[in-house]
């Protein structure tokens, strides 16, 4: 992926939301978070958008490729 530069314009909404969701947990269990909570915590960060964001990158990584 050496040259391959992200654009977050298409998900910007869900960056921010990823975003804010983990600066509120982390460092994870300084908070007072425990592994117990780690799948909700996951679960909070896919519903903010994280999956969305995943595919944008794949889809752009695609086409970066498809154009190598």
């Amino acid at each position: 992926l050496l040259g391959f530069a992200f654009d977050p314009e298409p998900v910007k909404t869900e960056i921010a939301a990823v975003s804010a969701i983990l600066e509120s947990k982390t460092p994870f269990g300084s908070k007072g978070q425990t592994a117990e909570q780690l799948p909700a915590i996951a679960k909070e960060v896919r519903d903010a958008g994280a999956t969305k964001v995943l595919e944008e990158m794949q889809k752009q990584i695609d086409a970066w490729k498809a154009k190598k």
